[in-house]
């Protein structure tokens, strides 16, 4: 904080005027010469900042100036001290108060998760308690400040701060992850056993997040959706990781029952690239019920099938270590029930997509998450994942996408999908304005219905939206996969810097 100080020049008893200084760390950092004042008697001088402002009382009169002087002017005349300088000194602390009481309300409602149902951000009733006290504190110092009452003043403390590098978390900086859906030579048959040949070369959307914080869902409630399609239909599964199985909660049955997303339940939604709002929402809890709407239209009934079972499930290799843990959704979408003209014949082809669930078991054990985090609730389009449409023998069924800028890892699961041996070539390179990126050709040897995961060199040097495209060559079939990704600003390090800790010096770097 700066000091406020006020000297008389004086010489030989004769009066020369007053200079108003600002100190900070015992140095004089502002100077000003109070001239029109000169030749006035100085009974009493005072003095408070206002902004860049200084109020001051001289001979019963109230100036004020600005800090280099420019602005002096006269208040009013014949006044005291009693009358006019403490009522205004008085304004100017609540004025002050006021701003900080703002401040600290403002903080709060940042701070606090005021919408927060799933309980998942670690803010408990401890914690709320420290809101209810901090909010009592605060109006308790307003009155006193109204009243004029002495004010508690503010104890100093010395904090340690520890400070992490992290790259951006905001809803406009996390990507949204792709799936690469694989066309499939038979259709599952709808049962919710998932036993049919066709899951187990299916794409997976893993790593489901709590939907509001994109934060990971536990192991023992995480959820993995399965996809496929051919030329009739989409074909989606969800697999619900549950602690107890007969704890799953679904009491609502038929179709289009109300409050059905607060039963054990999974969400679909997949909306056209070019018509986002026109989306296609469907529900189905653990019971079978089936609640489906275009945007929030629930009017709209589409003819599609669904199954669930909590029995005996079978597993992709995947995810065969939840056998008995989990139970399954089955869904199969025919492409003209949808609200959108969309072809699955040119491959390649992309959808908007994204698999949520609603885990709801009572005992106050609630949690929302979802495959692409919305941050906010399940509606919300621009925060849809990108679902890549493939065909051919070779399926691509994971794929980790590179979050940092420089040199990174394009991580992807490839499957053969027919009883032969095959030998892929796969390499990924950044779809960039100014250049095409270094390519890199990594041969993959996949034996009959085999799998390998690869993992592939890429040098990010673009920051913001970028698209990396993927490309996998099984004999003379090449399929390119467009995969969008955002990019943060990387942290540079400028100049070094000299960081004390503890009484130790230590060299870092200033960024």
């Amino acid at each position: 904080r700066l000091l406020f100080e006020w000297a008389v020049l004086a010489r030989n008893g004769s009066y020369r005027g007053i200079q108003l200084g600002i100190w900070e760390g015992g140095k004089a950092r502002y100077v000003v010469k109070m001239s029109a004042l000169k030749g006035k008697s100085l009974r009493t001088a005072r003095f408070a900042p206002d902004g860049c402002n200084f109020l001051y009382q001289c001979d019963g009169e109230l100036w004020w100036s600005d800090l280099r002087g420019r602005y002096q002017r006269k208040v009013l005349n014949g006044i005291s001290a009693f009358t006019v300088w403490h009522p205004t000194k008085y304004a100017l602390r609540l004025l002050r108060e006021a701003k900080d009481a703002e401040s600290e309300l403002n903080a709060l409602i940042d701070a606090v998760p005021w919408g927060n149902e799933v309980r998942k951000v670690g803010f408990t009733n401890a914690h709320l308690q420290r809101v209810r006290h901090a909010i009592a504190n605060r109006i308790v110092h307003l009155v006193n400040a109204i009243e004029g009452k002495p004010l508690r003043m503010p104890k100093r403390r010395r904090l340690k701060l520890r400070i992490s590098l992290l790259p951006p978390t905001s809803a406009l900086a996390k990507p949204v992850p792709t799936i690469v859906i694989p066309r499939v030579d038979t259709p599952p048959s709808i049962d919710g056993k998932l036993d049919d040949a066709c899951w187990r070369v299916a794409g997976i959307a893993s790593q489901f997040r709590e939907h509001l914080t994109g934060e990971p869902m536990p192991r023992e409630i995480q959820t993995y959706a399965l996809a496929g399609f051919d030329m009739q239909a989409l074909y989606v599964a969800f697999v619900c990781a549950e602690r107890d199985i007969a704890r799953v909660r679904a009491p609502r049955t038929g179709r289009d029952p109300h409050g059905i997303w607060i039963d054990d339940s999974v969400e679909l939604f997949v909306a056209h690239p070019h018509e986002r709002s026109r989306y296609a929402h469907f529900i189905v809890n653990a019971a079978g019920a089936l609640y489906d709407e275009v945007g929030q239209d629930v009017s709209w009934n589409a003819n599609v099938r669904v199954a669930t079972n909590r029995k005996s499930v079978a597993l992709p290799r995947a995810l065969v270590d939840l056998r008995g843990r989990a139970w399954c959704v089955e869904m199969a979408i025919p492409w003209r029930e949808l609200p959108f003209k969309f072809s699955p014949r040119n491959d390649g082809a992309s959808l908007l997509i994204n698999f949520c669930r609603n885990h709801n078991t009572g005992a106050n054990e609630v949690a929302h998450s979802a495959w692409s985090a919305t941050f906010g609730w399940f509606h919300n389009p621009d925060r849809f994942g990108i679902a890549i449409l493939q065909r051919g023998d070779i399926s691509v069924q994971l794929v980790e996408v590179p979050r940092l800028w420089g040199r990174q890892n394009l991580t992807v699961q490839l499957i053969n999908c027919v009883a032969q041996r095959k030998v892929v070539k796969v390499s990924a390179y950044v779809k960039s304005a100014r250049a095409s990126s270094w390519r890199r050709h990594i041969s993959v040897p996949l034996e009959s219905r085999g799998h390998s995961t690869v993992r592939i060199p890429l040098t990010l040097s673009d920051v913001g939206d970028v698209v990396i495209i993927l490309r996998v060559k099984s004999d003379d079939v090449v399929s390119e996969i467009p995969i969008a990704t955002r990019i943060p600003q990387p942290i540079e390090a400028t100049a070094p810097v000299v960081f004390a800790k503890d009484g130790v010096a230590r060299i870092g770097w200033q960024i």
